[in-house]
Protein backbone atom coordinates (compact mmCIF):
# COMPACT_ATOMS: atom_id res chain seq x y z
CA UNK A 1 0.00 0.00 0.00
CA UNK A 2 1.13 3.42 -1.12
CA UNK A 3 -0.06 6.11 0.96
CA UNK A 4 2.27 8.89 -0.48
CA UNK A 5 0.85 8.40 -3.39
CA UNK A 6 -2.90 6.68 -3.97
CA UNK A 7 -2.44 5.88 -7.73
CA UNK A 8 0.75 4.31 -7.31
CA UNK A 9 -0.63 0.78 -6.03
CA UNK A 10 0.08 -2.59 -6.78
CA UNK A 11 -1.94 -4.67 -8.87
CA UNK A 12 -4.01 -7.71 -7.54
CA UNK A 13 -1.89 -10.12 -9.20
CA UNK A 14 1.32 -8.69 -7.44
CA UNK A 15 -0.45 -8.48 -3.61
CA UNK A 16 -1.47 -12.24 -4.24
CA UNK A 17 2.15 -13.15 -5.44
CA UNK A 18 3.13 -11.75 -1.90
CA UNK A 19 0.46 -13.21 0.07
CA UNK A 20 1.39 -16.60 -0.99
CA UNK A 21 5.15 -15.69 -0.88
CA UNK A 22 4.27 -15.07 3.00
CA UNK A 23 1.80 -18.05 3.46
CA UNK A 24 4.58 -20.44 1.68
CA UNK A 25 7.47 -18.77 4.16
CA UNK A 26 5.27 -19.41 7.23
CA UNK A 27 4.56 -23.12 6.32
CA UNK A 28 8.02 -23.94 6.22
CA UNK A 29 10.07 -22.16 8.75
CA UNK A 30 9.41 -24.26 11.83
CA UNK A 31 9.26 -21.03 14.52
CA UNK A 32 6.49 -19.49 12.78
CA UNK A 33 3.65 -20.09 15.00
CA UNK A 34 0.94 -17.96 13.27
CA UNK A 35 0.25 -15.14 10.78
CA UNK A 36 -3.25 -12.90 10.14
CA UNK A 37 -3.28 -10.45 7.43
CA UNK A 38 -4.30 -7.01 8.25
CA UNK A 39 -7.56 -5.83 6.70
CA UNK A 40 -10.35 -7.71 7.85
CA UNK A 41 -12.72 -4.81 7.56
CA UNK A 42 -15.53 -4.85 4.89
CA UNK A 43 -15.43 -0.44 4.23
CA UNK A 44 -11.72 -0.12 3.75
CA UNK A 45 -11.47 3.46 3.07
CA UNK A 46 -8.70 4.76 0.93
CA UNK A 47 -6.79 1.26 0.84
CA UNK A 48 -5.92 -0.56 -2.33
CA UNK A 49 -9.19 -3.05 -3.09
CA UNK A 50 -6.35 -5.39 -4.07
CA UNK A 51 -5.04 -4.99 -0.43
CA UNK A 52 -8.55 -6.16 0.77
CA UNK A 53 -9.99 -9.42 2.03
CA UNK A 54 -13.26 -8.74 1.40
CA UNK A 55 -15.10 -7.77 -1.77
CA UNK A 56 -17.42 -4.99 -1.67
CA UNK A 57 -20.25 -6.71 -0.32
CA UNK A 58 -19.03 -7.99 2.85
CA UNK A 59 -17.65 -11.47 1.37
CA UNK A 60 -14.20 -13.07 1.51
CA UNK A 61 -12.04 -12.64 -1.66
CA UNK A 62 -9.22 -14.52 -3.14
CA UNK A 63 -6.93 -13.05 -0.81
CA UNK A 64 -8.81 -14.42 1.75
CA UNK A 65 -8.42 -17.58 0.31
CA UNK A 66 -4.72 -17.40 0.06
CA UNK A 67 -4.39 -16.65 3.84
CA UNK A 68 -7.11 -19.16 5.16
CA UNK A 69 -6.36 -22.21 2.64
CA UNK A 70 -2.60 -22.42 2.24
Amino acid sequence: MNFNDLSKQCSESDVQKFAKTIVQFAKDTDWFVAFFPFGLMHNMQGVNPANQLMDSNGQPNDLWRIYTNP
